[in-house]
């Protein structure tokens, strides 16, 4: 065997090797591949950096077809080009699940519908006899103190009502509870949680005005729902109780810290954040006949199996518009992010803002309470 054609078989085997991964990765979020752990790695793949892959791909297929022309030969047409059609059908399932808002793309009808079919063994909700509505703003702050001088602004032109803070030390609550007098914080106290060693894991603030609680000392803080860092507000808005759910998931790969312990964790960092998704699902499954919320990081797509086995309806599907791009901040790739509610929720819009410092987008949502 020559040089020459042993480079060409490995040429060929990486081409298909990349064709195939390509393949895996845009069917992924369709046919719900990450309910597998290795799944993870081709449906959490950011679509759009993907789609450039792919788009790249069909480009110089086509531009080599067109080279075989200009020398003389006919080449293929474009029917009898496998890598030309495949990269070009990858290209349009990677656009379309970037997760456009308002429900118009195929995927993000397909997240809606796997979540509102999972929901159907709830109660039918009764007849709607009140109506609240409500402003809420999640973010992801990255620990970051400078947003206690830009984030009060925001809140005040949005009329927001519930905080949904991640990633929020110990020693920046003071901060933040300071930066917003009208506002009641809660929050898991590390007393409560002994078994926790570090301080990430109380890294979370939800805070409501004020003027809406209708019983500020009644109000019930749940932690451990996940066990981890995801906790829960029980309070009575404007007559209306509800639940707010304050969501940060733990990463299903973890890259931090080199590839070598990436790939000794990736198993078990994997197994981890399907567990959590599953322990919350248990936990909302108990309170379907309240109106509930989670918002915050959900280290997910839209489109996850962690997402949508929740059984909750996504407010950008229904009440956002464009791709949902929320991490990073300055050029956002990934959709983690998000703001969920069950039946008694009604999302009006839903949008996401540049928040800097902060790594991530805030999430703007207002919806309303139906009972």
């Amino acid at each position: 065997m020559t040089d020459r054609s042993v480079s060409r078989g490995v040429g060929q085997f990486a081409r298909n090797a990349l064709f195939a991964l390509l393949v895996l990765s845009a069917v992924a979020p369709y046919v719900g591949l990450d309910a597998w752990r290795i799944g993870i790695l081709f449906a959490y793949t950011p679509r759009i950096v993907l789609a450039v892959v792919a788009f790249a791909v069909a480009a110089f297929s086509l531009r080599g077809r067109r080279g075989r022309r200009s020398a003389g030969s006919a080449g293929p047409a474009f029917f009898a080009n496998p890598a030309l059609i495949i990269s070009t059908i990858c290209t349009v399932l990677f656009l379309d699940s970037l997760g456009w808002g308002g429900g118009t793309s195929a995927t993000a009808r397909a997240a809606g519908t796997r979540a509102t079919t999972r929901a159907t063994t709830q109660t039918v909700a009764p007849a709607t006899t009140k109506r609240t509505e409500l402003g809420l703003l999640a973010l992801n702050i990255h620990q970051k103190s400078e947003l206690t001088k830009t984030l009060p602004a925001i809140v005040a032109a949005e009329n927001i009502d519930v905080l949904c803070f991640q990633e929020l030390r110990l020693n920046n609550r003071a901060r933040y509870v300071a930066a917003f007098p009208d506002f009641a914080f809660y929050w898991v106290e590390p007393e409560q949680m002994p078994q926790r060693k570090g301080t990430g894991v109380f890294a979370l603030a939800t805070a409501i005005r004020r003027s809406r609680l209708s019983d500020e000392a009644g109000v019930e803080v749940a932690f451990g729902i996940t066990d981890y860092r995801t906790f829960a507000v029980r309070a009575e808005i404007d007559g209306s109780e509800m639940w707010i759910v304050n969501v940060h998931a733990t990463k299903p790969i973890w890259t931090e810290d080199g590839m070598l312990k990436m790939t000794v964790h990736v198993a078990s960092s994997a197994n981890w954040h399907k567990e959590e998704s599953a322990m919350l699902g248990a936990w909302l499954r108990q309170h379907t006949d309240t109106p509930v919320v989670a918002a915050g990081d959900f280290n997910a797509p839209y489109y996850a199996d962690n997402v949508t086995t929740l059984g909750l309806r996504n407010a950008h599907l229904e009440a956002g518009h464009g791709p949902h791009l929320s991490f990073p901040a300055v050029l956002p790739v990934l959709g983690i992010d998000h703001i969920l509610g069950n039946r008694h929720i009604a999302f009006a819009n839903y949008r996401l803002l540049a928040a800097a410092p902060s790594d991530h987008r805030a999430q703007i949502a207002r919806f309303t309470l139906e009972r």
